[in-house]
């Protein structure tokens, strides 16, 4: 995924060290799958899991 993505954060587009999230989260039957994963930096990878557990939803 971090090739993938060339190190680029999906959310904010920085070029930095990725995080990988699940796009599904593994507490809701999300897998270890590739197709479930997207490349996160650090801040945006707490924002994602922040609005998640609050139901929120955002596109990828």
């Amino acid at each position: 995924m971090k090739q993938i993505q060339n190190n680029i954060c999906r959310s904010c587009r920085q070029k930095t060290t990725l995080e990988m999230h699940h796009r599904v989260a593994q507490r809701n039957g999300g897998s270890n799958s590739p197709v479930n994963a997207v490349g996160l930096c650090e801040s945006c990878h707490e924002e994602w899991d922040r609005l998640s557990y609050q139901g929120e939803l955002f596109p990828l």
